[in-house]
């Protein structure tokens, strides 16, 4: 199993996410070679626009599910990520994490 890195994540790349993905009536499977998807979770560190290109924060990391498939992407055990939101903004809603609002210190409504 491996761990895989996806880097800085977006609303856009997290809806792109299903767009590789079809519901067939056992499940989801992947456009490309047609094999049932896995889902394992991705460990996203939250971190301040303004500080780009750098990664910092404040150190919240949340869990969101991410989607895969197994014969393309291999076998993987989790992911890490990080999302990049501006200082100014108090809370955070990440898609795929149940729209959990995540408190950041300092930021204003």
């Amino acid at each position: 199993m491996t761990v895989k890195h996806l880097g800085q994540i977006t609303d856009e790349i997290i809806d792109n996410w299903a767009k590789e993905y079809e519901q067939r009536a056992d499940g989801f499977h992947c456009r490309n070679c047609g094999s049932q998807i896995g889902q394992v979770t991705c460990h996203v560190s939250i971190h301040i626009k303004e500080f780009e290109p750098t990664c910092a924060g404040p150190g919240k990391v949340v869990p969101i599910n991410f989607p895969f498939c197994p014969k393309c992407d291999g076998d993987i055990e989790y992911a890490t990520a990080c999302y990049h939101i501006p200082l100014w903004r108090s809370y955070v809603v990440l898609p795929g994490s149940n729209f959990i609002c995540i408190p950041v210190k300092g930021g204003q409504k």
